[in-house]
């Protein structure tokens, strides 16, 4: 019954009508499954493409040659929409080989937006009477005079032999003369998107360890390894599943490794006297740099290396080499920069009292020696802190001063990032503890810099 019913459907509305849809259906998902898993197969680098052009030295700013710099000999109005559209893409694959793609326009855009806060990072020295919002509408309209183009051709000045300026592409620093600094350029073209977007790949295949190389078999390798296809049409890096971690060693690796690493610590014995009670003298240039997240986002943002800061400097006319503040220690024990807008740093008492002890000692103390100035230490904290129990304190120190222990350089890391999180680490490295491995730990700044209210 259930079959005639079927069959008399299929006679009223004929089988080829049925067998259309079908033949419909299949055509549409063939397509659709095609797209999905449609790749760009990895082209051979054309290096033909790449060329070598030469700056005069010096430039106006700090070449970095993890900065990949666009740039165009005139305003091109379909490069520059595509870049505007899909800059946040772009940069976020720039960065996934470890470079910084530099776009003047919109640097100077947030440049125009944050004015006040990258002034005051990078230029601590400007007063701040010229920080208030008459000031700030000046630099504003200043800004809206000046346009892109404008940049780029103050940067086409500095080619050797009057050189053209150059067509829209991308150029990243290589290395540097006496006379001269060398960098590759890599034209781009605008036909379509989808050519673009394949126009850049191409040039990311390129970036292997700063060269100007074709794809290397290990960049190869990992695609495949994770995983991750070329879409086209969105521009991106697509994850297409997750990769598992890799199994554990097995324990006779570990063991080797830890071996070696026994024996490692033993050569360094021999060369530099050195032993395993100096673990906090052998960890500083690592653990004393180390800066929390939240502050390592906003020097992110705030820092402006490279052609970056050179735009920040043509926009607002600054001084190319800021200058140290003098430093005062005030009866309170407050930390302040007089020549930096009375700028106040802020610590906790127990890196503060590291901080002064360190400060009265400009010849520097070795890690290993910080027995020896126990007593001092823990007669600076007696007097920056009065809530703890003596015991407490006592503790503190003890734990400050035993070199096979971490705490100095956690205190030491908390010193650098009260600066750096106040102004650029070019100018703050002159105020928090630097020192290379098994040598005596320091702060640089000029002792005839620094001014003490009181006597500690």
């Amino acid at each position: 019954m259930k079959s005639q019913f079927l069959f008399n459907i299929f006679a009223y509305h004929g089988f080829s009508f049925y067998l259309g849809i079908i033949a419909l259906v299949v055509i549409v998902l063939a397509i659709y499954n095609k797209k999905r898993k449609r790749k760009i197969v990895p082209q051979k680098m054309d290096n033909s493409r790449f060329s070598i052009v030469k700056f005069k030295s010096p430039l106006p700013f700090e070449a970095n040659e993890k900065q990949v710099i666009y740039v165009e000999d005139k305003y091109n109005r379909e490069l520059n929409q595509f870049i505007n559209k899909n800059y946040s893409k772009i940069k976020n694959l720039f960065s996934s080989r470890g470079c910084d793609f530099a776009y003047i326009p919109l640097t100077q855009y947030n440049i125009e937006k944050d004015s006040i806060d990258l002034i005051r990072y990078n230029y601590p020295t400007i007063p701040f009477r010229f920080m208030n919002r008459e000031y700030q509408e000046y630099q504003e309209n200043r800004i809206r005079t000046i346009i892109p183009q404008n940049i780029y051709n103050a940067l086409f000045s500095f080619f050797f032999d009057e050189r053209e300026p150059l067509k829209p592409g991308f150029i990243q620093y290589k290395s540097q003369t006496n006379n001269a600094y060398t960098f590759s350029y890599f034209p781009i073209q605008f036909t379509s998107e989808n050519d673009l977007w394949e126009q850049i790949y191409s040039y990311l295949q390129s970036i292997e360890d700063g060269s100007d190389v074709c794809l290397k078999e290990e960049f190869r390798s990992y695609k495949e390894k994770h995983s991750t296809h070329w879409n086209v049409a969105v521009g991106d890096i697509v994850k297409e599943k997750t990769i598992e971690p890799p199994p554990t060693p097995p324990k006779t690796t570990m063991k080797l490794e830890k071996k070696a690493a026994d024996y490692s610590y033993r050569g360094r014995d021999v060369l530099f006297g050195y032993s395993n009670q100096d673990q906090a003298d052998y960890d500083f240039p690592e653990e004393a740099f180390h800066v929390i997240n939240e502050i390592q986002t906003r020097i992110s943002y705030l820092t402006h290396l490279g052609i970056n800061e050179w735009v920040l400097r043509q926009l607002f006319t600054l001084d190319a080499t800021p200058k140290l503040s003098k430093l005062l220690i005030t009866k309170d024990f407050e930390i302040i920069l007089p020549d930096y807008n009375y700028l106040m740093i802020h610590l906790t008492p127990l890196p503060k009292a590291v901080f002064l002890l360190f400060l009265k000692h400009p010849e520097g103390i070795l890690f290993k020696n910080l027995q020896d100035y126990k007593e001092e230490l823990m007669n600076i904290y007696l007097i920056l802190s009065n809530r703890e129990s003596i015991e407490t304190m006592e503790k503190s120190i003890d734990d400050l001063v035993d070199s096979t222990k971490n705490a100095i350089n956690e205190k030491c890391s908390r010193i650098r990032e009260a600066f750096i999180k106040e102004f650029d680490e070019r100018l703050a490295e002159n105020y928090f503890i630097t020192g290379e491995r098994y040598s005596p730990k320091r702060i640089k700044l000029n002792r005839d810099l620094v001014s003490w209210e009181t006597e500690i």
